[in-house]
């Protein structure tokens, strides 16, 4: 059993079908005995979507105001996911970052994680899924992300 961390971008996800086919991918790992973090992306097109609509409220969006909205795009997704994962079978909970507690710089529009919070991880992941949180941490620190993170944790059924 392994630790794997899938990330599925705009066309990955980009229709109700392409959702269904990931979690068919998804629940065919956790099947195996993987443990599954599961990243996404807001669904193709609906981040370019919500851009336009802060364009047509504000010149210049407010960069906090602009991460706040984009980050819903992703959230849509992560809930999708998991409904698809739920008619699977598969147990399945999404989180934001906010959730989680993924800390990030003051960079909005460009932010980079700083700390992810132990104690408020703890709480959210049962306890056989945290050694693997503390496996992902590790490889978060290290990545370049988005400012708005959305995480699936598929979870044993």
């Amino acid at each position: 059993m392994s630790l794997i961390v899938q990330k599925f971008g705009g066309t990955s996800v980009g229709t109700v079908e392409r959702i269904k086919a990931v979690a068919k991918k998804v629940a065919d790992f956790r099947k195996q005995g993987h443990d599954i973090i599961v990243v996404v992306s807001a669904m193709s097109g609906e981040t370019n979507r919500l851009i336009d609509l802060a364009k047509a409220m504000q010149a210049v969006p407010t960069p906090r105001e602009m991460d706040v909205l984009v980050s819903t795009g992703e959230q849509v997704t992560i809930s999708l996911l998991c409904m698809a994962l739920h008619d699977l079978g598969q147990g399945a909970k999404s989180y934001t970052g906010t959730q989680v507690r993924i800390l990030t710089d003051e960079a909005h529009t460009k932010a980079r994680i700083r700390d992810i919070d132990d104690a408020r991880s703890e709480k959210i992941w049962p306890q056989e899924m945290w050694l693997w949180l503390r496996v992902f941490r590790v490889l978060m620190k290290t990545a370049i992300l988005l400012p708005w993170v959305a995480v699936g944790l598929i979870q044993p059924a």
